[in-house]
């Protein structure tokens, strides 16, 4: 029972591991099988979290027990990953934001960043700006664009790229899983502001 419960937890802890960002000397895949995301966020000791999803009756639905495609913090400000290109009918949202490992804020029936990168592609999302709200885990977003900040840090940190930089942008789609229960709506969610 004690490795059970070991293993459990050891499941647990590494599909909540912060993963790093993208490595300063990566070369992206010319099968266009893969896109870059860079997305803007603040302050640095704030985490976010990217998970793939399907779009279900026009929501973002994903599995409760699926590994997040990232879990990391920015480096100068920016979030830099590479990430698989998905399917038409997936695409990839931040569903939770948090301070550490421990402070996650998880979204059910409210609206949350999504976005579907192009391939081959440097693909700009947004700046995300965060705060928390007194005491509580309950967070204030602020959404705003600045592409050509975004890509002159790319181009200054990521050289070997070589890829073309777009203004991707996103959208917001109601998030919904099968931990979505009455219980787990308590869990405040992140209000946003363009």
């Amino acid at each position: 029972m004690k490795n059970i419960i070991l293993l459990a937890a050891l499941v647990f802890v590494t599909g909540c591991a912060a993963t790093t960002a993208l490595d300063k000397n990566a070369k992206l895949d010319s099968s266009n099988k893969e896109a870059i995301i860079i997305i803007g966020v603040k302050p640095e000791t704030f985490h976010i979290n990217v998970m793939k999803g399907k779009v279900v009756n026009g929501k973002f639905e994903h599995s409760a027990f699926v590994t997040p495609t990232a879990w990391v913090a920015p480096s100068k400000g920016y979030v830099v990953l590479k990430v698989p290109v998905l399917p038409d009918d997936e695409t990839y949202s931040i569903i939770r934001v948090g301070e550490g490992l421990l402070k996650k804020i998880f979204q059910c029936d409210w609206p949350a960043v999504t976005f579907n990168p192009k391939a081959g592609k440097i693909n700009y999302i947004a700046d995300l700006s965060y705060s928390r709200i007194d005491d509580a885990i309950h967070l204030k977003g602020k959404i705003s664009s600045d592409s050509s900040a975004a890509k002159k840090f790319t181009n200054i940190n990521y050289p070997n790229l070589n890829a073309a930089f777009v203004n991707t942008g996103y959208k917001f789609l109601t998030v919904t899983n099968t931990k979505c229960v009455a219980g787990y709506k308590t869990f405040n969610p992140i209000e946003y502001v363009k």
